[in-house]
């Protein structure tokens, strides 16, 4: 059965979850600093976090599409999200948190595997859009909600409260998953997604692995193969620069704040300013919407200015934790946090939308499990070696770091572009004369 777009209230079920995720992966890393742990606690915990969505992606994937109970992935999903932070409550260990942070990782997979399916086989295929919209809209008021409730709670009361906080909010969305959802009639597989761009780019955006089938390793000697090859290596490139992309904003996002912890800022402040972060976010992505389609806003020049944009907050984010404090330090965080928020929401957007436009028509799986897991390895090596360098080097070497590695992927994408353009050019002389 087919829905009527006016019948979308239930997508705030998806609101305090989103408010506990928000709540929880910013309240982590200050979590783990007040447990007596270093930035290469942090390091390490989100590592084992990031490293745990690489397999759980692939597991809950072929689930989905061997046993299509929507409802049933979201409502465990949330479910156990809940009681793995109330255990991370009651513990209260440190030593403990990568175990529960795998877990973590691995049962919120199981949603994000099943979310952007629900949304197409609920609503016809011309409301697809609007629905995403309206989701991502809800998602995100939740993930800024809970931020705000962070910086209200951690003005006058302990950390560990928050976890209980994240454990009631992710319960909530569970009990109004089941109130509200009902399972679909009609049932998709996952390479559905793959049909739409706005469905694609959202289920991208929620989870950046995203397997169809198992890579082989004839798909990664295929993959270097295209990358030795000229006329080939405008797609290998392309996705070599958002692996780099992944590796620089692991670094920087990792040690990030620790280092605001270091500079003696509070609980308080440091979710204020990632408040303004996802306002921004917010924000950008409400004008992407209303100004027109993703291809006006996926161009190789604006994405690489949005690179160049983020080289230079990370440089200057270094030299301000390494000589600045004060005033002057606070509304410096503040200024660049909050465009990193608004570059990462135009990158993420245009990435989504090249991706979607390099998959091979004919074996889709292949080249997303490429994408997939590569994506997801230089993301968790990028969260790995962040605490180390940060231990030894200092922040400022590890935010130069993160700006070179900017700077490196913007050089791909160009090269990746100008490849494009030969073999175009080279194909019309050809078929033209």
């Amino acid at each position: 059965m087919i829905e009527e777009e006016t019948k979308t209230k239930w997508v705030w079920a998806f609101a305090p979850v989103n408010a506990s995720i928000g709540l929880f992966l910013t309240l982590l890393p200050l979590y783990i600093l007040s447990l007596g742990g270093t930035v290469v606690d942090v390091s390490i915990v989100t590592s084992a976090y990031v490293f745990s969505l690489i397999p759980e992606a692939l597991v809950w994937g072929y689930a989905v599409d061997m046993f299509p109970r929507r409802k049933g992935y979201i409502a465990f999903s949330y479910s156990g999200m809940g009681i793995i932070l109330l255990a991370i409550y009651l513990v209260n260990r440190l030593e403990f948190l990568p175990v529960f942070l795998s877990l973590f990782g691995f049962i919120s997979t199981a949603a994000s595997s099943t979310v952007s399916l629900l949304i197409m086989e609920r609503f016809s295929k011309s409301s697809w859009p609007k629905m995403i919209a309206r989701l991502n809209y809800a998602s995100l008021v939740g993930y800024a909600c809970g931020l705000i409730i962070g910086f209200f709670w951690s003005l006058y009361f302990d950390l560990n409260g928050l976890i209980l906080a994240s454990a009631i909010f992710s319960l909530l969305s569970f009990g109004l998953i089941l109130k509200f959802i009902k399972e679909p009639k009609l049932t998709f597989e996952r390479k559905t997604i793959l049909f739409n761009k706005e469905v694609f780019t959202h289920r991208l955006a929620m989870l950046q692995v995203l397997f169809l089938n198992i890579p082989k390793l004839h798909d990664f000697r295929k993959f270097a193969k295209r990358l030795r090859l000229t006329f080939y290596r405008e797609v290998p490139l392309l996705y070599l620069s958002v692996f780099i992309f992944n590796f620089g904003t692991n670094i920087f996002g990792t040690s990030y704040v620790p280092s605001l912890k270091d500079a003696y800022v509070s609980n308080n402040m440091v979710f204020l300013i990632t408040l303004a972060n996802i306002l921004m976010q917010i924000t950008i992505y409400f004008f992407i919407r209303k100004k027109g389609s993703f291809e006006h806003h996926a161009m190789v020049d604006e994405t690489q200015w949005t690179l160049a944009l983020r080289a230079g907050v990370f440089f200057a984010t270094g030299l301000v934790i390494a000589f600045s404090n004060g005033t002057m330090f606070t509304a410096s965080n503040f200024v660049f946090y909050s465009a990193l928020g608004g570059s990462f929401a135009l990158y993420n957007t245009a990435i989504s939308y090249f991706v979607f436009r390099t998959l091979d028509s004919q074996r889709p799986g292949e080249t997303l499990g490429v994408y997939s897991a590569f994506g997801g390895i230089f993301s968790f090596a990028g969260t790995l070696v962040s605490g180390y360098l940060s231990y030894d080097l200092g922040y400022l070497a590890t935010f130069w770091t993160a700006a070179v590695l900017m700077v490196f992927s913007i050089s791909l994408l160009n090269l990746s572009a100008k490849t494009g353009e030969r073999v175009r050019l080279l194909h019309d002389i050809i078929t033209y004369g």
